[in-house]
């Protein structure tokens, strides 16, 4: 999964345009909380390039649903691992 997140953030990276607003950090972590936080960011990213003419809608979309189904499976995730933890 961590390969995938990193490989679609380089696409995306490299598909987007670097003229931005504000600066966010991305982070390379096996923490849960910092690969959402990168989720969030490119999905930032995809609305202002939207905004920007520089992608159709439809494309805005079909990443946002891929991304925002990879975000909830990644809180998922780390709320079983807080479970997992408050047992031990």
């Amino acid at each position: 999964m961590r390969n995938f997140i990193i490989i679609f953030s380089i696409s995306l990276i490299a598909f987007s345009s670097c003229n931005f607003r504000t600066y966010d950090n991305i982070y390379l972590s096996k923490n849960l909380d910092k690969s959402i936080h990168n989720i969030e960011v490119l999905q930032k990213w995809l609305y202002w390039d939207y905004q920007n003419n520089k992608i159709p809608e439809y494309v805005l979309n079909e990443y946002n649903t891929v991304l925002e189904n990879t975000k909830l499976s990644l809180i998922k995730k780390e709320r079983k691992l807080e479970k997992y933890i408050a047992k031990e």
